[in-house]
């Protein structure tokens, strides 16, 4: 029970990482108090300000990996280029046994997105080192991503019409019940 209690106020400082000194000088500040950096709460100040310090440093790697890998584009790839033309057609390949030779106009965006995620999971393996996956926010906010990017797609590629069509169902009597159902799952 005691140890529940002190659980449940926050009385377990998470491990230091690289970015806890500079948590400590931001949380204090007027930004960080309008931020919510000073929630001390099971440590959310905390898991929030770093979670969005390491999606920005695999965000940032993940832009100097494309301009490093693109700035010298040859016929024969090299170095980086190898390496990044082997992540785009291993994607392609995936995606397109999933979804057919139609499924490439999506690579982009799933191997954006798969690239992200596994660097940033990545990021929780090296000393002093937090995966950015675990601020809430943070997959929240990708999950919102993928479902808006999912709803801009399927209304791109079918229209607006298409998409409610295929959201009622085969049946037309069935169509209010199936249309309900389909929202909801």
């Amino acid at each position: 029970m005691i140890g529940a209690l002190a659980l449940a106020e926050g009385a377990h400082p998470l491990p230091p990482s690289i970015f806890t000194p500079l948590w400590k000088a931001v949380k204090d500040t007027s930004f960080g108090h309008w931020m919510g950096f000073d929630v001390v709460d099971r440590n959310h100040g905390q898991i929030w300000f770093e979670g969005l310090c390491f999606a920005a440093c695999v965000s940032l790697l993940l832009i100097l990996l494309a301009w490093v890998g693109t700035k010298n584009l040859r016929r024969v790839p090299r170095g980086i280029q190898t390496l990044l033309e082997m992540a785009v057609s291993s994607t392609r390949n995936m995606v397109r046994s999933m979804a057919g030779p139609a499924g490439d106009k999506y690579v982009p965006f799933i191997g954006t997105a798969f690239l992200f995620i596994f660097l940033m999971n990545l990021m929780g393996i090296f000393p002093l080192g937090r995966s950015a996956t675990m601020a809430l926010s943070i997959t929240a906010g990708m999950g919102i991503t993928a479902f808006g990017f999912t709803v801009f797609f399927a209304i791109r590629d079918a229209g607006f019409g298409g998409v409610m069509k295929h959201l009622a169902g085969p049946v037309w009597w069935l169509a209010p019940l199936i249309f309900v159902a389909e929202l909801l799952s």
